[in-house]
């Protein structure tokens, strides 16, 4: 992914380079001062020569020179130094030109390179979110989960077995707040604390309320079990009445022994029975009872669980209207309310 810093490399790499080429495009101005010094020296050591001679030469003999030959010899150095000078010049322009359009690539990488920063920067951003959005998602969801998952066990208590231990009702929530402590906005974190600092002390006032309506149950079951067994030794003596010879001497006999016996299986049928129905009832109003216990309790409970959970819909990005939320969740309780009392009282009036 592209840093800054990286992009600073490249910013001093390219100014290094043009550094670099610089000093060896661009001509030094020392060689054209040498020049020059070259031809005044020249021209001084010609006129000290010419001087010097000066009443030796035969002046005959240079008449008899060409005029064109001094022309050339003035003229070829006079040309000589004008291409170098424009020489000179056009390499110097060149050198500028070259530079320049090097400087406007130069230029343009720094300027892709910033956006291609940018863009890894951003990218990394989004999959960084996106990672942290899914994550939280799956957060929530299992938290929304086991806010229900936990109200519910913590109504229905009574149905755990003796030998449960009953802090199984609120562990799955337990693990989801952990979790939500983690990856959770502040202010949802702290109530989803609230929440199961509620959670946790329903259950420890509700444990021993538990006893009656388990107890019950166990001796409910107890007396299916009992009725369960002389049906099936009902079954067993009907099943030998039907198989036994009433012709001879001893199926008679074992005719008669199956009648008393069948006589005394249903009379311990019909007292376990009645013991049954007894004791179905007793669970069924231990049940009721706890149930009124817990109407309190979970309605204390309910308002922060409408809270937490709207809490966790505004940090999905889902719509959560919390005063709605809190309205829809009265009138629901009061229409469940309203039906239980309608069907226990109607079950008291079968009874009576």
């Amino acid at each position: 992914m592209g840093t800054p810093e990286q992009s600073s490399r490249v910013s001093d790499e390219i100014d290094r380079r043009r550094t670099e080429r610089e000093d060896a495009v661009l001509p030094p101005a020392a060689p054209f001062k040498l020049y020059v010094a070259c031809a005044v020296t020249a021209a001084a050591s010609v006129l000290l020569t010419l001087g010097a001679s000066f009443t030796h030469i035969d002046w005959s003999l240079v008449q008899a020179v060409p005029g064109t030959f001094w022309a050339a010899l003035i003229v070829g150095p006079l040309a000589l130094t004008g291409v170098i000078l424009t020489n000179r010049s056009h390499d110097r322009r060149a050198a500028l030109q070259l530079a320049a359009d090097e400087r406007k690539t130069e230029l343009q990488l720094l300027h892709d390179a910033d956006r291609l920063t940018m863009q890894l920067e951003h990218a990394a951003t989004e999959a960084t979110v996106k990672r942290e959005t899914e994550m939280r998602r799956e957060v929530y969801l299992e938290s929304a989960e086991e806010v229900v998952k936990t109200q519910f066990a913590l109504a229905t208590l009574y149905t755990l077995d003796m030998d449960t231990d009953p802090v199984v009702a609120i562990r799955g929530f337990a693990v989801a707040h952990a979790k939500l402590q983690i990856v959770a906005d502040p202010t949802t974190a702290a109530e989803a604390g609230k929440l199961a600092g509620l959670f946790a002390t329903t259950l420890l006032r509700s444990i021993a309320d538990t006893v009656p309506p388990r107890d019950a149950i166990k001796l409910e079951q107890m007396a299916r079990e009992r009725v369960d067994f002389y049906m099936q030794e009902w079954d067993r003596v009907v099943t030998a009445l039907g198989r036994a010879d009433p012709h001879s001497k001893e199926g008679v006999a074992e005719i008669n022994n199956l009648l008393l016996e069948e006589k005394r299986v249903k009379e311990w049928l019909d007292n376990a029975q009645k013991i049954h129905a007894q004791r179905t009832m007793l669970a069924g109003k231990t049940k009721l009872a706890f149930s009124y216990l817990m109407r309190p309790r979970i309605e204390q409970i309910a308002p922060q669980q409408i809270k937490v959970l709207a809490r966790l819909r505004e940090e999905l990005g889902l719509d959560a209207n919390e005063e709605a939320m809190q309205e829809l969740g009265r009138q629901i309780r009061a229409e469940i309310t309203a039906l239980v009392d309608s069907l226990t009282d109607r079950a008291h009036e079968n009874n009576v």
